[in-house]
């Protein structure tokens, strides 16, 4: 399925290969690679839009409750992934098994006042019973994800 070695490309495949088949979410500027990517793969992977993020994350929540798998939710940086919290609050109190994809600007923008630079670690700080969430800082794909 791969065309290159993409984190959007990669990501698809992951969600593909673990069985995700559909995705919530609002299309913005910082995940367009991921939209790209997608876009070239309706046959296995189907996204719905949502009004927005608020949206999107209730919807995962929702999605999971009734079909008794993970649900998938992605919102851009800064507010989009701000308005996650309130779905995705509602999922980890109920044990709602709800994973979140964010976006973030450019390693080179951070720092710099962007208007939609967040402490996206702060705001969804990893729980006792997950794994731990993070940023990678090293653009060549790991081992497990070729």
């Amino acid at each position: 399925m791969t065309t290159d070695n993409s984190g959007a490309e990669l990501l698809v495949e992951a969600l593909v290969r673990h069985g995700v088949d559909t995705i919530f979410g609002v299309p913005g500027d910082t995940g367009v690679m991921l939209y790209d990517v997608l876009a070239r793969h309706t046959g296995h992977l189907r996204h719905i839009l949502a009004r927005d993020e608020r949206h999107a994350g209730y919807m995962a929540d929702g999605y999971a409750r009734t079909h008794r798998r993970i649900g998938v939710c992605e919102a851009s940086s800064g507010a989009g992934a701000v308005y996650l919290a309130g779905g995705l609050g509602e999922a980890y109190a109920a044990s709602v098994p709800v994973l979140a994809i964010t976006s973030d600007i450019h390693r080179r923008s951070r720092g710099s006042g962007a208007i939609i630079e967040l402490d996206q670690e702060a705001l969804f700080p990893c729980s006792p019973a997950g794994p731990t969430p993070g940023r990678s800082t090293d653009p060549t794909p790991s081992p497990a994800a070729r």
